[in-house]
């Protein structure tokens, strides 16, 4: 892994949890700010919050806040809560299942898991810039497709 891993100040956390894996690391740490770790994918996870916030949709603000939180703190007991996040928006995904007769939700969903297999499988254990790109790039489309699976009626 190529990805550097600098001391922020969630280190506290450090008594309570081990880091997050070297194989779930998308960027280099705290390189912007000491309190995120991942900045730019933490970042990219608010676009996530912005579409649940526009949508008034709790599961989806709950999975860009979990993915957020996932990227700023680089323990295992904060990354695990983005699987929680990860349950509830699929949960909200199969309870709008209707909508899929709608193209654009089905094609932006697939392109969305395309990019996130590609950035889990490929780019990420390479460790370098395009894995971050790829990560973010994720979020984007995953927000796309969000913002599609709640306009859709």
């Amino acid at each position: 892994m190529c990805f550097t891993r600098r001391p922020g100040v969630w280190r506290v956390l450090s008594k309570i949890s081990h880091e997050t894996s070297e194989t779930s690391q998308t960027e280099n740490w705290h390189v912007v700010t000491p309190l995120v770790s991942e900045f730019w994918c933490a970042v990219s996870a608010l676009v996530i919050v912005a579409v649940g916030v526009h949508h008034a949709s709790p599961a989806v603000i709950t999975a860009g806040v979990l993915s957020f939180a996932s990227h700023s703190v680089p323990y295992r007991v904060v990354h695990n809560l983005d699987y929680v996040g990860i349950a509830v928006v699929s949960a909200r995904v199969i309870q709008r299942w209707s909508v899929w007769s709608d193209h654009s939700v089905w094609i932006s969903g697939l392109i969305a898991v395309y990019v996130g297999l590609v950035d889990s499988l490929r780019y990420r254990p390479l460790g370098h810039a395009i894995g971050t790109r790829s990560h973010v790039l994720w979020h984007l489309l995953a927000a796309l497709f969000l913002d599609r699976l709640e306009r859709s009626s």
